[in-house]
């Protein structure tokens, strides 16, 4: 369940999100039955479909793509004084739209507490690990997951794999230039 505690004298009363319109409710606002329906409506994880093995993958996943999301954020903050610092006032404002409409896109949707917590919603969170997923397979494929837990035993299955990536490799260059389109 999305509670809010110890904000604003309310670390009593329940505090439960509503993401169909944007907005917190205070349970001390509510009627028993709305009370019922925003406590039958709402769960304790972000995925409530998942077992607990899935879950707990799903969950590792998306803390992995939150820090993605994250570092990105702070490349952004740097990329911007850079530009503050390295261009003249003209150029630097078609510049510095750009990166504040991703910096504002990459923020955490509210602070909760003393420190900033990424609460997303089950849409976002799955868009987050399926991004994740999507870049650890590459990783996977090309054999950049170094050092991992299935390391090649013996030397005749590290070759086996090197060889393996090697003709990936070999194959992936000796495919056609793709064109941009224009």
């Amino acid at each position: 369940m999305n509670q809010l505690r110890n904000q604003r004298g309310t670390e009593t009363d329940e505090v439960y999100i509503d993401p169909e319109r944007g907005i917190a409710i205070n349970a001390r606002q509510m009627t028993t039955e709305q009370h019922f329906k925003y406590y039958k409506s709402s769960f304790s994880t972000l995925r409530p479909d998942l077992t607990e093995y899935e879950y707990e993958a799903f969950a590792k996943r998306l803390r992995v793509g939150e820090s993605f999301l994250n570092h990105m954020r702070v490349f952004l903050n740097h990329e911007s004084g850079r530009v503050t610092n390295l261009y003249s006032i003209s150029a630097r404002f078609d510049k510095m739209l750009n990166y504040q409409n991703q910096y504002f896109h990459l923020r955490t949707p509210f602070i909760l507490g003393h420190r900033s917590n990424a609460n997303r919603n089950w849409a976002d969170a799955s868009k987050v690990v399926n991004y994740v997923e999507k870049q650890l397979l590459k990783i996977t494929k090309y054999g950049l997951d170094y050092p991992n837990y299935y390391a090649p035993q013996n030397e005749n299955e590290l070759k086996q794999r090197e060889d393996e990536i090697y003709e990936r490799f070999i194959k992936e260059m000796r495919k056609p230039p793709v064109v941009a389109a224009q």
